[in-house]
């Protein structure tokens, strides 16, 4: 409830100014630490004094982020950016600074880490009730870490998510978290038995990443009693000291995950 009234003063009262260090504001310095122009740790260690002032604007900005965003052009945003300089556009329109913004609050996000913990209740609001355009709640919860994982999965299982392929995604990408968090091998598996092709490949992906329930997801991974042809075939070579697995793969994807397990 905090952050909800703090980013609506942050959207709807003009008089709220932007956190500032040392003489620049907080997007001043997500952009330096973005373009490179200065030792970017410099910019690093502007946004973490900042701290969690800065999370009602990223919020904010996230908010205003144009509906054709997709949070994966954060690359093609900051090339975007590159090439209006060298064609002489000085200013962007208001709809490529709201997606520039948008982009800038997930590198402070990324920044941030666990210390945006706090910014997890509003985040996981905004996920639950966001269009299927903006992947930028799932990101962000992504980024601030542990506390930011049982949300992503509790929106994965929701057979309702219209973003479920990247929520599979979000959720590979933070394998690192071991066996700190609620098993989550069961429910890619179950993902991989549903009819949407982007969702069984992403969380193919993601059983690639988390290498974990070898049992249960190498068969899957395989195709399983589910699919009418497998997507590997797969031959059993024992080796001093070791077990190999010599696979023709059709499904690329599915190899990837496969050997992620390192036979």
């Amino acid at each position: 409830m905090v952050f909800v009234v703090a980013v609506l003063a942050v959207v709807l009262w003009p008089g709220e100014r932007e956190p500032e260090y040392q003489g620049r504001k907080l997007s001043e310095w997500l952009e330096i630490y973005v373009d490179g122009r200065v030792d970017p740790r410099e910019a690093e260690a502007a946004v973490r004094h900042i701290g969690t002032n800065g999370i009602p604007w990223f919020i904010g900005w996230i908010r205003r982020e144009p509906s054709k965003s997709r949070i994966w052009v954060n690359t093609f945003v900051e090339t975007f950016v590159s090439e209006l300089r060298r064609a002489g556009k000085s200013e962007p329109s208001s709809s490529e600074k709201a997606a520039i913004l948008a982009s800038r609050a997930l590198r402070g996000f990324q920044i941030l880490g666990t210390n945006a913990s706090a910014a997890v209740p509003e985040l996981t609001e905004r996920l639950v009730a966001c269009r299927a355009s903006n992947t930028s709640w799932g990101l962000a919860l992504m980024l601030v870490g542990k506390d930011g994982f049982s949300p992503l999965v509790a929106a994965l299982r929701n057979p309702h998510s219209a973003h479920r392929p990247f929520l599979a995604r979000c959720i590979g990408r933070m394998a690192y978290l071991g066996t700190n968090v609620q098993p989550v091998a069961p429910l890619l598996i179950a993902c991989m038995k549903e009819s949407d092709p982007d969702l069984v490949s992403c969380a193919a992906v993601a059983l690639g990443y988390w290498r974990l329930d070898a049992e249960k997801s190498l068969p899957a991974l395989m195709g399983g009693p589910h699919r009418p042809q497998p997507a590997c075939a797969w031959e059993l070579r024992l080796r001093p000291g070791t077990i190999r697995y010599s696979r023709r793969c059709r499904n690329k994807v599915f190899a990837w995950a496969f050997e992620r397990y390192e036979f």
